[in-house]
């Protein structure tokens, strides 16, 4: 994204973006003229427009937003900050119930065989290494 996309999405004029991030008005005239701006000034702007920007491979919010009190998925659904701070309590709620699971297997509560569970397979190659699995 140009500094001057940016721009726009942040509906700042040039005095305010130079107030904001405490940068002299020929510098911020200077990226509007080149439409070039460090990458933390354009990701600034983009957060201020209520989009967010992408922060590496790992945190890709690309086509997420924010805004009217909501975190907006790409495919159009709403969050509240509720249904995201209660993500942790899930979470951790997860984790119980794997530990749960792992401690009855440790116990030989659950036998092997009760995990497997036989799926339908057309192709006899697959077939064949499906069963060599189930026999192992």
């Amino acid at each position: 994204m140009t500094f001057n996309d940016a721009r726009h999405l942040s509906r700042m004029t040039l005095p305010e973006i130079a107030e904001h991030l405490k940068l002299s008005i020929k510098t911020i005239t200077r990226y509007k003229k080149t439409d070039k701006a460090p990458e933390a000034v354009i990701k600034y702007l983009m957060l201020v427009g209520g989009f967010i920007p992408s922060l590496g491979v790992r945190n890709d919010f690309t086509g997420w937003s924010f805004g009217s009190g909501y975190l907006w998925s790409p495919a159009g659904e709403r969050f509240t900050s509720g249904d995201v701070l209660s993500l942790r309590v899930q979470l951790a709620l997860i984790r119980s119930q794997r530990n749960e699971l792992e401690q009855l297997k440790s116990r030989s509560l659950i036998s092997e065989s009760a995990q497997v569970i036989p799926f339908p397979v057309k192709n006899k190659r697959l077939e064949r290494l499906a069963l060599q699995e189930l026999n192992a």
